[in-house]
């Protein structure tokens, strides 16, 4: 049986190639107003706390999201107010705008889903009309622009979260692209167990790619010694967890990540993604599409199919190799869910399918000759 891993992998080949100079060519590496860390939400976090410190005590925040987000902004004392995502993943602006008229809002956060940018020029409307500070999470959509512009560089803040397009074991970003709101930041190295670990898993997926599922033989053993080491009281922090710690909000980037960006090459990534992402648009029926077409500069982070029995058919791809995903299918306990239908709807029929840099035409043909079986 095939695997197909849901992320990209660390290949060894990268250990021994010459810097791409990722970090003084492309948006958001080479910009000044650039902040490392171990996670994004670490970012948010500080700015969360930055804003507080200058007056700020709640913003308007879309109510369709991961949670971490909230769960950062929560813990650097803001208050958030929700509004409605339309089941398109697409900005409710009717819902967004009586928000605005009706409270006394000086920040809007919003979020490019899957990595397609929302109504931007909507958003700079707003944020004119209602002398905004924007706050733009790009988490999803490393490298997507809009209009020849990157993602995440229209907002005062730009949010990222590397690892979830790049083949390294952590690293998110907050960049000010606003120069009046720039304010210090001080990181502390990662957690190196960590970061060893992490990176033991990306190339795992690399072997699983190559030989057939050998990684989740070795993942299998991997997680024997987590067990164990659990039971030492040694502590691991993985970079796909779900919440938020103080205690390591300090934490950055590690050196392994920063090497490893730099030999990255961001055409390849922005090729093979759109080319996969266009593969499975023509490969999956469309009435299971979120999103019909893939706009000009979009650099996906997954293919989101949306099918109302999810939960069987996410449990036999997984059975039958595919790493796919429930895509933010829990509201964070402060958001009034019964508010948000539509938003429900997403949470309850979004599929993540992998679409990343390193599947060939042939592994994603075997990920949309699964899905459509078991999709009938």
């Amino acid at each position: 049986m095939k695997y197909i891993p849901s992320l990209q992998a660390i290949s060894p080949f990268y250990f021994i190639k010459p810097s791409a100079r990722v970090f003084k060519r492309y948006y958001p590496f080479d910009h000044s107003g650039l902040h490392l860390f171990y996670f994004a939400r670490n970012g948010i976090y500080f700015l969360g706390k930055y804003l507080k410190s200058k007056g700020i005590n709640r913003i308007l925040f879309p109510a369709y999201n991961h949670g971490n987000e909230i769960r950062a902004l929560l813990a650097s004392g803001l208050k958030l107010e929700y509004y409605n995502v339309h089941a398109s993943a697409e900005i409710d602006f009717e819902h967004l705008e009586r928000q605005l008229k009706d409270g006394d809002f000086r920040v809007l956060y919003f979020i490019h889903y899957v990595g397609i940018a929302q109504n931007l020029e909507k958003i700079i409307e707003l944020k004119e009309k209602y002398d905004l500070i924007l706050i733009e999470d790009n988490a999803l959509g490393l490298f997507s622009e809009y209009r020849g512009r990157p993602l995440g560089s229209f907002g005062d803040f730009g949010i990222f979260c590397f690892y979830k397009t790049l083949p390294i074991p952590n690293g998110g970003g907050l960049v000010i692209n606003n120069e009046s709101l720039r304010f210090p930041i001080e990181t502390v190295p990662p957690q190196l167990l960590s970061t060893i670990s992490r990176s033991a898993g990306l190339f795992f997926n690399w072997l699983d790619l190559r030989f057939n599922g050998l990684g989740r033989k070795l993942q299998a053993a991997k997680s024997k010694l987590s067990s164990v080491a659990d039971k030492m009281d040694v502590e691991r922090v993985p970079v796909l967890d779900t919440g938020f710690a103080v205690d390591k909000a300090a934490w950055g980037i590690s050196k392994l990540s920063r090497y490893l960006i730099n030999r990255i090459s961001v055409e390849n990534i922005i090729k093979k993604r759109r080319e996969n992402f266009n593969f499975m648009l023509k490969h999956i029926p469309e009435k299971y599409h979120l999103i019909s077409e893939l706009p000009d500069g979009a650099v996906p982070w997954f293919f989101p199919v949306k099918i109302k029995n999810r939960e069987p058919v996410f449990q036999e791809l997984t059975r039958r190799g595919v790493d796919c995903a429930r895509f933010w299918r829990h509201f964070h306990p402060d958001i009034p869910a019964e508010r948000f239908p539509e938003i429900k709807t997403l949470r309850d029929t979004v599929l993540e399918l992998p679409i990343h840099q390193d599947l060939t035409d042939k592994h994603l043909k075997f990920v949309c000759d699964q899905f459509n079986q078991i999709a009938k």
